[in-house]
């Protein structure tokens, strides 16, 4: 097996920053522009997404992105909120043209017979790496900034081109069955969405049962724990974070006396920026930013219920209370009407819906184990700790 040359990034890559697009510019039709808050996540965000209205000339041309290319974000925050750190990278996934806008940059290959972009990108993805940008950035102590320079000075270890392809292979086929089944999720969500409108909200026949929210749910607002960790040690539970939703992030706290969720209880975040948003699916201790909905005894049918509340999650963000901080308003929740036509059709909901949830938490078993494996293989194969057979 071949040595591994030791190289500074800016050897066989390079770095393009973004183009200062002026607000003035931006439309809502044309060509996409991927700005700050589209990346700074991790993962590539395609959420309130602003366009470019005028003709792609030469000044601009270079700026256009096409699927797979490399996203940093060269500003965010420094180690301490993790979050949005800056040296964050994602791919660019979609099918169709994006303009890079500034505090953006992309990282390429100059020789692609001597490196890989894709062992590139899993070079960049190295927990090790983007920390390593976040605690050498500059800026402010709330804003951190990176160059091009600071990226291209990075140094690694690279392997003969056929390892590189084999490396990047391995990780590609763990990252593609993990997004597999996210896509799988989504699909099964959107099918359970999509059978609580057409039976209980589109197509409904004359509704006989109404009654409040209230009357079918038991309301626990969760606790903040005295204390926790980051490793699990034997009788600590995991906490439920907001983080948790998106990245499986948890800490470990004495579960004694504290609001313990159990994965069929409702769970929806009622401070902060994401306030109104609903979870099932979760066990652990319920934190103090997050209320669990309970089904009293008598109506234990908590996907029907979890699904009415979906329906009206929308309804619940948009009338949040509170001015700096949102709050979601429970009162409003407690006093959403439920309405349908008769138990028969609520019990067929939940029959169907159950298969759906099982699936879909096997999904996440899996994704997690994966996903664990992914993240203790990558150190080590780009590392060379690990080799692969050529």
């Amino acid at each position: 097996m071949s040595e591994w040359e030791k190289i500074v990034v800016g050897q066989y890559a390079d770095v393009l920053s973004g183009f200062a697009f002026k607000s003035d510019d931006f439309s809502n039709i044309g060509t996409p522009i991927i700005k700050i808050k589209n990346v700074a996540s991790g993962k590539l965000e395609m959420n309130e997404v602003q366009y470019y209205p005028l003709e792609i000339n030469n000044k601009i041309k270079k700026y256009l992105l096409k699927k797979k290319d490399i996203l940093i974000a060269m500003t965010g925050s420094h180690v301490t909120q993790p979050s949005s750190m800056v040296g964050k990278v994602c791919r660019y996934e979609l099918d169709k043209y994006s303009l890079l806008n500034q505090r953006v940059g992309k990282i390429y290959s100059t020789n692609i017979y001597k490196l890989n972009e894709d062992f590139l990108f899993y070079f960049f993805k190295q927990n090790e790496i983007t920390i390593e940008l976040a605690t050498s950035a500059g800026g402010s102590a709330n804003q951190a900034n990176i160059s091009p320079s600071q990226i291209k000075s990075l140094y690694f270890l690279l392997p003969s081109l056929e390892e590189q392809n084999v490396i990047a292979s391995i990780l590609s086929s763990l990252d593609d069955k993990i997004d597999l089944l996210h896509r799988q999720n989504k699909t099964l969500e959107a099918l359970a969405e999509t059978l609580f409108r057409q039976w209980f909200v589109d197509e409904a026949e004359e509704r006989r049962e109404i009654a409040l929210f209230s009357n079918y749910v038991q309301f626990i607002k969760g606790k903040k724990p005295n204390d926790a960790v980051d490793i699990f040690v034997e009788g600590l539970f995991p906490q439920i974070l907001i983080e948790t939703f998106d990245t499986g992030k948890t800490l470990y706290s004495d579960p004694k006396n504290m609001i313990i969720a159990n994965e069929y209880d409702i769970l929806m975040v009622m401070d902060g920026a994401s306030s109104g948003r609903i979870e099932i699916g979760y066990t652990g201790i319920v934190g103090s930013t997050i209320g669990l909905f309970k089904p009293v005894p008598d109506f234990d049918f908590p996907l029907f219920l979890f699904y009415f509340l979906k329906n009206n999650e929308n309804h619940i963000k948009d009338n949040t209370t509170g001015s700096a901080i949102p709050h979601a308003d429970k009162e409003l929740i407690l006093n959403l009407v439920m309405k349908y036509s008769n138990m028969e059709k609520v019990k067929d909901f939940e029959t169907i819906t159950e298969r759906l949830f099982v699936k879909k938490q096997s999904n996440k078993k899996q994704i997690r184990t994966l996903t664990q494996l992914r993240d203790t293989l990558l150190p080590k194969l780009m590392s060379g700790e690990v080799r692969v057979g050529m």
